[in-house]
This record gives structure tokens, sequence and C-alpha cells, in this order.
């Protein structure tokens, strides 16, 4: 007699979405509640410039980060680049940080 079974296997990771607006490329909201939704911006990297006038590749949240904190982070890469973005990274590890799951059931409290 065969004996048919399944043996399966999961592995279960947490997903982070970072938000990314569509508009105007800069992390912590999307298209629908972009503060610069009126403004004509590049479609490629988020700049006060019009994506007819696009000849460098500097991605806007690298390039600002760099002005504010001087991160010298890679600013020669598109938006959509999120495995090459090292301000994406930072992004990300943020939102793990404050990611709260609360105590697990059964804790002691």
């Amino acid at each position: 007699m065969i004996k048919d079974y399944f043996e399966f296997s999961f592995k279960f990771d947490n997903f982070f979405g970072v938000k990314q607006c569509r508009n105007c490329r800069r992390f912590g909201h999307t298209t629908k509640w972009c503060p610069r939704t009126k403004e004509v911006l590049c479609g490629n990297c988020g700049c006060d410039h019009t994506t007819d006038n696009y000849k460098d590749i500097i991605y806007i949240n690298c390039k600002e980060s760099h002005q504010r904190y001087v991160t010298n982070f890679d600013v020669n890469h598109k938006p959509s680049d999120s495995f090459k973005c090292e301000c994406f990274a930072k992004q990300k590890a943020n939102l793990v940080r404050l990611t709260d799951y609360g105590s697990p059931s059964g804790a002691p409290n």
C-alpha cells in the first residue's frame, strides 16, 4: 500500500512596507496624501523640474539626507532602486525598530 502524504514547510517573515509617494518620491506618505500634488515634479527623481528636463539621476531623498545630516549616501540611483538606496534601508530599519508587537500571549505581566 502506498501512503500518500504531503509535507509542507513554511517560513514566516515580517513584511515592513515603507511608504513612498509616487508623486514627490519622498518617504512617509503615499500619493493620495502628498502635500505637493499641485507642483510639477520630475517623475524620475522627484526634484523640482519636469520629467522632460531630466538629465542626471539624483535621488531626492538621499540628496536631502546628505544636505541635512551629511550622510554621504549615494544619490546616483532611481527612487525605485530600493536595494541600492541607503536612505530606503535607513527608513526600513527605523520602521523595524519602532514596530511594537506588544507582549506575547501567555507571557507574565
